[in-house]
């Protein structure tokens, strides 16, 4: 079995998800400046 695949996918999309937040915060803090 490939185990390799499926965790690094679920891997990428919480770094995903976590850049993702960041920017959109990184964003949201210089249009409130």
């Amino acid at each position: 079995m490939d185990f390799g695949r499926p965790v690094a996918i679920a891997l990428l999309g919480v770094i995903w998800h976590i850049v993702d937040h960041t920017e959109a915060a990184a964003i949201a803090d210089r249009l409130d400046d």
